[in-house]
């Protein structure tokens, strides 16, 4: 079974020695056209084993799956623009993932282009909330706290690529203004919390749905 981690652009890809995979697999480069899957051929019984036992602990095999998934996915982003796939994404062969590719390939190619000197950030609105963390809102507070919402969601997309559900894609060069901006909303409402995370893959960016390419298990 062959797992897939990340696409990227085959011009990148020349830079790219990735770091081990699930079960510290190697990870290796197959190429469709001028798009490069990062890959690895996985046992299918141990996996399907760890999926069913649900173990995120440090330990836990499902844990470490998950780790080494996203572990590939930031190197790769370190060196180029990425397409991150869902964790699980996963092919009976590897030609069944090459077929995959040559399918989606415009839609891949379109994608890559979006994200391309971009990466996704993530803000997070939280209205007042007591120590328990709670909403502490009357109707008033509740129709101020979506006032807020709203304008910070607005404001923000004006600086974004695109935004959708509280991630914004923004370009690498606008990162600064970006972040610049919200600060200054921080300091504009006061008793709301903003948290922003990011640069960070573009992970739910795909035109209008998800750039998680895939999920379930592919071909026979």
């Amino acid at each position: 079974m062959w797992y897939l981690y990340a696409l990227a652009g085959v011009d990148d890809a020349h830079a790219i020695g990735p770091p081990p995979g699930i079960d510290d697999r190697p990870v290796k480069t197959l190429v469709a056209g001028d798009l490069v899957a990062f890959a690895s051929e996985i046992d299918a019984a141990g996996f399907e084993a760890a999926l069913r036992r649900a173990d995120l602990s440090k330990d836990g095999e499902l844990g470490r799956a998950v780790r080494a998934h996203d572990r590939v996915i930031w190197h790769v982003f370190a060196h180029s623009a990425v397409l991150p796939c869902r964790f699980g994404t996963v092919f009976a062969t590897q030609e069944a993932l090459a077929g995959w590719l040559r399918t989606e390939y415009r839609r891949f190619r379109e994608a890559l282009d979006l994200v391309r000197d971009a990466a996704e950030w993530d803000i997070e609105v939280q209205a007042a909330c007591d120590v328990d963390g709670n909403e502490v809102l009357d109707v008033k507070g509740r129709q101020q706290a979506s006032l807020v919402y709203e304008t910070v969601r607005d404001t923000l997309a004006g600086l974004a690529l695109r935004a959708r559900d509280g991630f914004y894609l923004v370009r690498r060069d606008e990162e600064s203004a970006f972040a610049g901006k919200v600060f200054e909303l921080v300091e504009a409402f006061p008793g709301t919390q903003i948290r922003m995370t990011g640069p960070q893959p573009a992970y739910h960016f795909m035109d209008s749905g998800m750039i998680s390419v895939a999920g379930g298990k592919h071909g026979r």
